[in-house]
């Protein structure tokens, strides 16, 4: 089976993830280049030809940002982890 994450990145708690990145022993420069790199996200919506105002994010990944992809796989990576431990499951990441 095949699961594709449809908003991922829109549901991305950054505090979890910075604390995730001194973990795996990122250190301060370059924790603070992701804090200011994701602190800095606006928001907008459109619908019915009508357009919000922009909206400082407070989670969530840039979506077209490449470096959003490794970002996205270093969030996610315990998954497998924790469904693997539910009986009848087998999770693998690519």
């Amino acid at each position: 089976m095949f699961i594709d994450f449809i908003g991922t990145y829109n549901t991305v708690y950054r505090s979890k993830f910075m604390s995730k990145l001194k973990i795996y022993g990122v250190r301060e420069s370059m924790l603070s280049w992701f804090h200011r790199f994701l602190a800095q996200r606006w928001v907008k919506v459109w619908w019915n030809k009508a357009e919000s105002k922009n909206k400082l994010s407070k989670k969530s990944f840039p979506q077209r940002a490449v470096s959003s992809r490794v970002l996205i796989n270093i969030y996610n990576n315990e998954l497998p982890e924790h469904l693997n431990k539910i009986d009848g499951i087998k999770v693998s990441m690519f």
